[in-house]
């Protein structure tokens, strides 16, 4: 986000004088039909309220437009609830799902919301009080298997969270010899 902008526009009367924000403006260019005019605007974080006027000096007549200009360079944030940043996940099957849970905070609208493994990447949508909810897949035994989630607003902020989890099997016996209940002699 840029904290300053160079407004620009056109009158269509060659006999006016322009003002932004009360403030007349001097270099205003002449054309034989309009007049063209910019001016430099300092911007603040958030909704920046931008009124232009044109004063005809022939009919003294006034033309007002209100343009509204947001500035925003505030990152979402993202907070994973779970899995827990080294939580010990088990499972008896080879691949297997894993519920990620969080909340997002962002002062505009959310154009990307994802959950990540290594194996998979899923979009994800936030509920009404800003809360996420996606299962993502895991394969295998890993110690440090990373959870991913990435948010970008509108306006280009964007924030990466995650966390290491283990993911792995419960240990299973499986005797070869001699079998359950065999008998030897």
């Amino acid at each position: 986000s840029q904290p300053s902008v160079i407004l620009k526009g056109f009158v269509n009367s060659n006999s006016v004088w322009v003002t932004v924000n009360g403030d007349t403006l001097k270099n205003a260019v002449y054309f034989r039909d309009s007049t063209a005019f910019s001016r430099p605007l300092t911007l603040t974080e958030g909704p920046n309220e931008i009124l232009i006027q044109a004063y005809s000096k022939i009919s003294n007549v006034e033309a007002e437009k209100q343009i509204v200009i947001h500035r925003d360079t505030l990152r979402p944030e993202i907070t994973i609830l779970s899995p827990k940043n080294g939580d010990r996940l088990q499972s008896p099957l080879d691949l297997w799902e894993i519920a990620v849970t969080g909340t997002v905070v962002s002062t505009g609208p959310l154009i990307s919301l994802t959950v990540s493994t290594p194996l998979m990447s899923i979009p994800a949508a936030l509920n009404g009080s800003g809360a996420f909810t996606a299962r993502v897949s895991v394969r295998g035994e890993r110690a440090n298997y990373p959870i991913r989630v990435a948010a970008k607003n509108r306006f280009g902020n964007a924030d990466t969270a995650f966390v290491l989890v283990t993911v792995g099997h419960p240990p299973i016996i499986i005797p070869g010899a001699p079998l359950d209940f065999e008998t030897v002699n």
